[in-house]
């Protein structure tokens, strides 16, 4: 039997005062639903989906997917993949947690900072089948009744490594007295069952291995889908004409992330519950009348390029650009050393008023209003006018790259470069009340939060912010024309250092 610290703790978490609660949108429910997904999603890490022979990751994925991620990484890899410095870093980190250097406060930062670069190195798939909600007693809220998804992983000669990283999150996550491991008869192949007393009955782990194929299923009934999709019995994704012909058309590029959302399924599901917001927040993203939805992302050289496909209800068919393909003069900012870039030209107070219109939309009236007087409250007590003082002087373009490189070789961590207009000093002393205004909503009662999701917002002399999550996190600095955020304080640093 799996034994490790468990879950303890998650499931008695308090709740924060009002005001803050309203600001911050912490909800006890939300935060344990939050701590099982990442975990889940770390622990789903090891899935070995196959691309051979002939088996493209889509193949796999069963056509009533409400919404999947795909992933390719890149032709070209860094030295640090070839070297296996990902590996020694999974393996460092599984050894210092059983040392106990790791601190409580910083596990969970440490599991996901030793998975997510595993998952870079071979293709996946993350899977959305399902998923069902039920109202609470209290005020606009919801408890996950019902969910479907599984993580395909194409684990090629990183499967031992795979089968070690999955084995010491399972050990970390479960407790031998209230978690069961227990043997599954698949037809002709075995699988593994894993039930804990503390979580809902929905919350089944399954996983198996099919020849080159790892599947890790989340919820009861979701490996026996993916595996009939695996087996040829039943239809997959690949299947749809329309999702067949974007997908193929949108390729051609280095490596790349792709996200199918089929919005019809989605807004049917959340409908049952929540009758008409889902209508209401996809009216604010102009997607009221679509269909399905397919981003991709792919490298072309150094540029990131980005487009979106729909369909909508009526049959007609749209693909535009997401991302700048010309370089700017505004990319004179990317330094020579960066080897990968992307460039967003969008007028960036318009995208940030749209997404909070269509967060809000998404909440009950009394809820909204909450929030809103809660906002109102914050700017008064630390003086400052976020649309006046900071959203209005944003400019036009947001640009992240890759210098300066992370001293691990974790290439998920970039710099991210947000252009504002006119004189630096007012744009930082708007970040800084408004970083203090955070800091102050993160001073939640103690126990608010499980272990190791408790974040420090932190100041230093020279008036950079940056986050500790157990280990020293992101941070951002506000340099002549863009705000700059990147992996670390050093990072920032070395950065602005270039641009003098």
């Amino acid at each position: 039997m799996l034994v490790g610290p468990g879950l303890r703790g998650i499931h008695t978490v308090s709740k924060p005062t009002r005001r803050r609660e309203a600001f911050a949108g912490l909800r006890p429910s939300l935060v344990r639903a939050g701590v099982a997904s990442l975990v889940i999603l770390a622990a789903g890490t090891p899935v070995w989906a196959t691309n051979g022979p002939g088996r493209a990751m889509e193949q796999l994925v069963p056509a009533e997917a409400v919404a999947a991620w795909f992933f390719e990484p890149e032709l070209r890899r860094g030295d640090m993949l070839r070297d296996g410095r990902v590996d020694q870093l999974a393996t460092w980190l599984m050894a210092l947690k059983m040392m106990g250097v790791v601190p409580r406060e910083g596990r969970i930062v440490a599991d996901v900072v030793g998975t997510v670069p595993l998952l870079a190195r071979r293709p996946h798939a993350v899977v959305l089948l399902d998923v069902a909600a039920r109202p609470l007693t209290d005020e606009d809220s919801y408890r996950v009744d019902d969910l479907q998804a599984a993580l395909l992983f194409d684990g090629g000669p990183l499967a031992e490594v795979f089968d070690r990283r999955l084995r010491d999150l399972l050990a970390s996550y479960t407790d031998s007295e209230q978690g069961r491991l227990e043997n599954l008869n698949l037809g002709n192949f075995r699988g593994h069952r894993l039930t804990d007393r503390r979580l809902p009955d929905w919350a089944v782990i399954e996983w198996c291995n099919i020849d080159s194929i790892y599947v890790v299923a989340v919820g009861r009934g979701t490996l026996g889908k993916v595996l009939t999709v695996i087996g040829r019995n039943g239809p997959s994704l690949a299947d749809d004409a329309w999702f067949a012909k974007n997908r193929s058309e949108q390729k051609g590029t280095d490596g790349g992330i792709t996200v199918y959302v089929n919005c019809t399924l989605a807004r049917k599901r959340l409908e049952s519950v929540i009758p008409d917001r889902p209508a209401r927040v996809l009216q604010i993203l102009h997607l009221e009348s679509t269909e399905k939805v397919l981003f991709r992302f792919g490298y072309q050289d150094r540029v990131l390029h980005g487009t979106m496909a729909t369909r909508d209800r009526d049959g007609r068919e749209d693909i535009r650009p997401l991302t700048e393909t010309r370089p700017p003069p505004e990319t004179a900012i990317i330094p020579d050393q960066a080897n990968r870039y992307v460039i967003f030209n969008y007028p960036l107070a318009e995208k940030f008023e749209q997404i909070r219109q269509a967060y809000l939309a998404g909440r009950s009236p009394d809820s909204r209003q909450a929030r809103e007087h809660a906002w109102d409250w914050l700017e008064e007590k630390f003086q400052f006018n976020l649309q006046n003082d900071l959203l209005d002087r944003l400019g036009e373009y947001l640009i992240i790259h890759d210098y300066p490189p992370h001293p691990l070789g974790l290439g998920v961590f970039r710099t991210i470069c947000i252009q504002y207009h006119g004189p630096r000093e007012p744009v930082a002393a708007a970040v800084d009340k408004l970083m203090s205004a955070w800091q102050w909503c993160l001073q939640v009662p103690a126990g608010t939060l499980p272990t190791g999701l408790s974040p420090q917002l932190k100041r230093d002399e020279q008036g950079l912010w940056y986050f500790q999550l157990g280990l020293v996190g992101p941070a951002m600095a506000v340099t002549d024309g863009w705000i700059v955020i990147s992996h670390s304080p050093q990072a920032v640093r070395d950065y602005a250092n270039i641009r003098k």
